[in-house]
């Protein structure tokens, strides 16, 4: 009993100091993952912005991103987020209104209870431009943002 509970929690301690990595998913299919994103981009209304990209594993506010700059000020009445997969993602997105620029990090979005509406998060009004990145937690994924005027 006792070599069985020490082996547990060896065990235990390997994954712990693995990040139990032989736990992660396997990564998707990038043929797969292509057709999600031409999916959510076909699916998005005539007046609609879409912005999707692929998800890495750095922090989502260090990489830069997608930016959209809007030829007029813009009202937003939704931002709504997607993302491929059962995984997690956390995005920074950030919105600019004249000199005024708001920026927000969101973390754990479960992918499969996409869409997740963002409007909420981040002003929506008179805007010049908005951004968007996404990371997962396995370092891989996609991702997708439709802006709804």
């Amino acid at each position: 009993m006792r070599s069985t509970l020490a082996g547990l929690m060896i065990a235990a301690g390997a994954c712990a100091l693995t990040g139990c990595a032989a736990f992660a998913p396997p990564p998707p299919d990038d043929a797969d993952v292509q057709e999600w994103m031409q999916q959510q981009s076909d699916e998005a209304g005539e007046n609609d912005g879409v912005m999707t990209g692929l998800a890495g594993s750095a922090p989502a506010s260090d990489e830069e991103g997608t930016r959209m700059d809007f030829a007029s000020p813009t009202d937003l009445s939704a931002i709504e987020f997607s993302c491929f997969g059962d995984d997690a993602m956390s995005i920074a997105i950030s919105s600019s209104s004249g000199d005024q620029g708001e920026g927000v990090e969101i973390k754990d979005l479960r992918c499969d209870e996409s869409p997740h509406r963002l409007d909420k998060s981040i002003g929506t009004r008179d805007l010049d431009s908005f951004s968007a990145n996404a990371t997962s937690a396995h370092g891989y994924g996609a991702w997708s943002i439709v802006l709804r005027p």
